[in-house]
């Protein structure tokens, strides 16, 4: 009888967080989206389009539940005089973290990008009547501005605003931005400045490591709760600091009972679990990776 095999990453010192329910502290309710209205931005405004697919970091809290991955991003905010309307969207679930001249910001509008169980967004940084939050799909994601997806992005924000933009940025990855140059952050100034609680090594799959973010400081249009288990290879990582993953040579074995398997462990994330017989089988979905009971017959093609 042939048991799962699984790949080797690096340790994290990650401790298991408890769930903590956590809407803006001074909104009792999550903020609802306002379907595909905008407040149209003042004459004096500086529109600002910015897109991306992903964030460099992994997201300490979620804002699409525990069976999703949420990314994190930063925008730092230069100082001058002229107010800022800045739209953004990204097609992974992201926390806008908003950083520096904040004050400077008249609007922010950003909405998840696709329709989908696991869409979501978030920001840190500005007072809730700062920002607008659009129903899912309006904002149509891009990264290349001269490319399909961004020629027909900024007609369709263009409509939203009701004007074309001054400025539009995109990044595939959005790391560190300054706005409103659209300057990237060093990576190495990024590290100094933020609160990073662990870098991959093995497995640089979010160089930026993972994002320690306040629940409470995220405002939604769904609930921000921290994880239980990071999802991806940094809950993977979690695990195996906390001595409930142990790496053999034929697999990930599960030593300790899991509340749930990390999120999206999907295409290049994807791991090898052995459950031993007498293991309660954790909760969530495996995603991609194979999950080996000792005891039981292997009905998988990847069962070495």
């Amino acid at each position: 009888m042939r048991k799962s095999v699984c790949s080797v990453l690096a340790v994290s010192g990650l401790a298991l967080a408890p769930v903590a329910a956590a809407l803006h502290p001074h909104d009792p309710a999550p903020h609802e989206p306002a379907s595909c209205y905008a407040p149209p931005p003042a004459a004096k405004d500086t529109l600002i389009f910015l897109g991306g697919y992903d964030g460099s970091a992994t997201s300490s809290v979620t804002v699409v539940g525990q069976d999703g991955e949420t990314n994190a991003a930063r925008l730092i905010i230069e100082e001058g005089d002229s107010p800022l309307y800045i739209m953004a969207a990204s097609f992974e679930p992201m926390v806008w973290q908003i950083e520096g001249a904040a004050d400077r910001v008249a609007q922010f509008v950003t909405g998840p990008a696709r329709i989908s169980e696991f869409a979501g967004v978030g920001v840190t940084g500005l007072e809730a009547g700062k920002i607008t939050f659009l129903a899912s799909d309006c904002l149509r994601y891009f990264y290349k501005l001269k490319s399909k997806s961004g020629l027909t992005a900024r007609k369709t924000w263009s409509g939203i605003a009701g004007r074309a933009p001054e400025l539009m940025h995109g990044r595939y990855t959005i790391s560190s931005i300054s706005l409103p140059s659209g300057e990237t952050v060093s990576r190495e100034e990024s590290f100094e400045v933020r609160d990073i609680e662990t870098r991959y090594t093995a497995f640089d799959f979010k160089a930026d490591g993972v994002a320690k973010i306040d629940p409470e400081a995220v405002i939604a249009p769904k609930p921000v709760e921290l994880y239980d288990i990071l999802p991806g290879r940094a809950g993977i990582e979690q695990l195996l600091g906390t001595g409930h993953l142990v790496k053999e040579e034929k697999g990930l074995r599960i030593v300790k009972p899991i509340k749930r398997f990390p999120a999206r462990l999907t295409g290049a994330q994807s791991v090898k679990f052995i459950l031993p017989a007498d293991m309660p089988m954790p909760a969530g979905s495996p995603g991609h990776s194979f999950v080996g009971r000792e005891g039981e017959p292997c009905r998988s093609l990847i069962c070495e």
